[in-house]
């Protein structure tokens, strides 16, 4: 598992009565082929690749067996939550039901984070 390069917007939520807290929407693949997951124990982010996952006729859950978290050393069978659907803010694992805005505007940032194969 290595690092890439993704671009991410950065959007403000309100969780929990909690307010701007950031999270990042992809938007490399127009944020359709590939699927953003944080770790559940420490928030490492990881994209997957959906349409590779497609061509290469894999699982989604296949990519995540026998694979450790690299931070925190978790399973990430067992730990591996959608993100920004979840965000790890503040040592706390917290569920965020506003709205995702996947339009990417030209406001975006490079991020390294690992991807999943």
């Amino acid at each position: 598992m290595e690092k890439r390069q993704f671009r991410f917007k950065k959007q403000l939520f309100t969780i929990n009565g909690t307010y701007n807290i950031p999270g990042f929407v992809i938007c490399s693949g127009f944020g359709y082929a590939f699927r953003t997951f944080c770790c559940k124990k420490c928030g490492e982010l990881f994209v997957v690749d959906l349409e590779g996952l497609y061509h290469s006729k894999s699982s989604l859950t296949s990519v995540f067996d026998n694979k450790s978290c690299p931070k925190c050393n978790t399973s990430l069978k067992e730990n591996l939550v959608p993100y920004p659907e979840h965000i790890f803010y503040n040592d706390a694992l917290l569920n965020n039901t506003e709205r995702i805005e996947p339009e990417c505007p030209d406001d975006t940032e490079i991020l390294e984070v690992y991807l999943l194969e």
